[in-house]
């Protein structure tokens, strides 16, 4: 004797062990999803936090501008950054100077000023968002605000 299968009904399963496989695959993919954010956050915040060339106040200031702790709520923290314009703010990248990496920063909408140390620091103002992927070059070593100093000559 055959038995007819009808529509939504699969086999010998009843229609209460259909809905609990629905929620429980709902549930797990729902899981999975939320996984995967809090990795890819996570891993967001590993990256620029470890192992990452990036000064410790250029990191402050990506984490502002994307919202992120301690900047998702109120708080008087902020970033010492001395120069500002606008979205762009003065670093020196301390890298292995080359062309290829002055038309670099050039492309990302940086503009290169003189640099206190032509040979290895290239000073520029780039735009903060582009900074933390200048930092992935092999080429970079290191970025961090200009420090700026003054000189004066006492004249005899």
């Amino acid at each position: 004797m055959k038995t007819e299968i009808k529509p939504g009904q699969s086999g010998n399963q009843t229609r209460p062990t259909m809905f609990m496989k629905r929620i429980l695959l709902s549930v797990l993919a729902a899981t999975a999803a939320l996984t995967l954010s809090t990795a890819n956050t996570l891993a967001g915040e590993q990256a620029l936090a470890n192992g990452q060339k990036l000064d410790a106040q250029i990191v402050l200031a990506l984490k502002q501008s994307r919202g992120q702790p301690p900047f998702d709520k109120p708080t008087s923290l902020k970033p010492d950054i001395p120069i500002k314009n606008g979205a762009s703010v003065l670093v020196d990248v301390a890298a292995t100077v080359s062309a290829d990496l002055t038309r670099h920063i050039t492309l990302i909408g940086g503009k290169v000023a003189q640099s206190p140390d032509p040979a290895h620091i290239i000073r520029a103002m780039i735009p903060l968002s582009q900074l933390e992927a200048l930092s992935w070059r092999a080429d970079v070593k290191s970025i961090s605000p200009a420090k700026l100093s003054v000189t004066s000559r006492a004249e005899p």
